[in-house]
């Protein structure tokens, strides 16, 4: 009985350790197999990162066959735009060189042509003189024996010697202002524009003219040139102005720190927007003889004067309402030849 149970008690110690190894078995098989497939994986994964490697090893290495032929363009390119840029500076300096050499030309022409206008006005003078003279002579001497139609033409020529003489006159004010060296000065404008309204006391009485002025600085300039502007701007102002009152106004704008503002404005007939700018040009006249004397030099000797004194002249008008006149006038003029002191006008 003791022998039975010893063998039962082996068989059972037997069948229990074999189903144990058994168990242990089979997880070390499932434990392989999972094993076997991550390696497969991993043997995977390794593969085709070995094959993206390349790849991009690939696309390196063409980019980089890319970038160096395009390198080698663009090194091309900028020894061609070098070359280019040589050449253009080439022709830059020697476009240079003639446009100093034409502005030259240009002033030396204008010179010439400023001292032929001056020299033929003033040489034109005494003939046109002589041709008043015998013309007023004749008229007198034979008044009486004249007919109508004789003493007519007479008439247009004596009117023609006085619009020859004012033009000429003109046409010398216009020259001397640029063959003449700018003579700077410190001048009181209040002054000056008093002196200049003595001139036109007449006038103003005459046309009922209503004219005001703010009180104007005292700045660097040419007087003289400085007083043909206000001169022109202000006959020009009355002249053309067909009110019962007409109205001017000489005023300075706010300045700043490299030029001075000046304005004269009117009520008086105005300027079509068409020729605004034509007004500046020389002998450009908007008007018939009989219905505005002048020559057509006077705007254009203002805008000569004011250009001289690195400024510039415009003007805004309305037709029938009124013109302003603006000119600037630079401060730092060339003060070397500046007479420093204050000029009184007499």
């Amino acid at each position: 009985m003791t022998f039975i149970a010893l063998c039962l008690f082996v068989w059972l110690f037997i069948h229990l350790y074999t189903r144990n190894i058994k168990q242990v078995n089979e997880k070390l098989s499932s434990y392989n197999e999972n094993l076997n497939i991550e390696i497969k994986e991993r043997k995977r994964v390794e593969k085709a990162l070995y094959e993206r490697e390349q790849y991009m090893e690939q696309l390196v290495n063409e980019r980089t066959k890319e970038l160096s032929v395009k390198n080698e363009k663009v090194k091309s390119l900028l020894g061609q735009l070098e070359i280019r840029n040589d050449e253009l500076e080439q022709i830059v300096k020697k476009r240079t060189a003639n446009l100093t050499q034409s502005n030259q030309e240009l002033v030396r022409s204008n010179k010439d042509l400023e001292q032929f206008a001056y020299i033929s006005s003033h040489d034109l003078k005494e003939p046109l003189r002589t041709v008043g003279t015998f013309t007023s002579l004749l008229n007198k001497k034979f008044e009486k024996s004249l007919d109508p139609k004789a003493k007519e033409y007479l008439a247009y020529i004596t009117e023609g010697v006085h619009r020859m003489s004012e033009l000429i006159q003109s046409l010398l004010s216009y020259s001397t202002v640029g063959n003449k060296d700018i003579e700077l000065q410190s001048v009181i404008l209040s002054d000056l524009l008093d002196y200049i309204l003595k001139d036109f006391t007449n006038m103003i009485t005459d046309k009922n003219v209503i004219l005001t002025n703010d009180n104007l600085p005292t700045i660097i300039c040419d007087r003289i040139q400085m007083g043909m502007v206000f001169r022109n701007l202000i006959a020009n102002a009355i002249k053309f102005n067909d009110k019962k009152q007409p109205r001017i106004h000489i005023g300075i704008t706010p300045d700043d720190n490299d030029f001075w503002y000046f304005y004269v404005k009117d009520n008086g007939i105005g300027i079509e927007p068409d020729y605004q700018n034509q007004i500046f040009e020389l002998f450009k006249r908007l008007h018939r003889k009989a219905e505005y004397d002048g020559t057509g030099i006077g705007l254009a000797m203002c805008q000569k004067v004011i250009i001289r004194h690195q400024g510039t002249l415009t003007v805004s008008s309305t037709k029938n309402v009124g013109s302003m006149f603006q000119f600037s006038i630079k401060k730092d003029l060339n003060s070397n030849y500046a007479k420093m002191e204050v000029v009184k006008s007499a």
